[in-house]
């Protein structure tokens, strides 16, 4: 019961709307699988990249704010995930690196959500030709940062699942 208390106490705090008491997301993340190329296929979600040993893929992601009328802040990262992904911790699991000859960049990386609209950045992703050729779990975090208000950070995940393919 205390916990319920608790919960509901920092709920209030950080004012996340809410329906029947449970927080509402106030932003959405995408990755927006009809903007693609370089890569061979793409699924999701949950999301797929399929792409060969020394190419380059690019795919739209968009984000929305929802129910909030909130500036909102949101930087992009992309990071490898452990073996075993249902045992990850985000930020506590050793060797959250892509993996080797495996580079990205997201542009713009931070996010000015100041209306409703739909924003886009772009996730580029080079896989060098002497990487591995196998598939690697990976996660798309969007941190949701309030700069002025000091209120709260959060983060969203998405999960993709990156297949290296052999140079044809």
């Amino acid at each position: 019961m205390l916990a319920i208390i608790v919960i509901s106490i920092l709920l209030n705090l950080y004012s996340y709307p809410t329906y029947i008491g449970v927080p509402i997301p106030i932003y959405k993340i995408k990755i927006d699988i009809d903007f693609s190329e370089g890569f061979v296929s793409v699924e999701g979600p949950p999301y797929k990249l399929v792409i060969r040993q020394g190419d380059t893929g690019s795919i739209n992601i968009t984000l929305r704010r929802t129910y909030t009328n909130k500036t909102l802040w949101i930087l992009s990262r992309l990071y490898g995930i452990g073996p075993d992904f249902n045992k990850s911790i985000s930020g506590l699991y050793p060797g959250q690196s892509l993996p080797s000859g495996v580079t990205y960049a997201i542009n713009p990386s931070l996010v000015c959500l100041s209306t409703d609209d739909k924003y886009t950045a772009t996730l580029v992703i080079h896989v060098s030709l002497y990487t591995t050729p196998r598939s690697y779990k990976s996660s798309l975090d969007s941190i949701l940062i309030y700069p002025i208000e000091k209120e709260s950070v959060s983060v969203t995940t998405l999960s993709i699942l990156l297949v290296v393919l052999p140079k044809e």
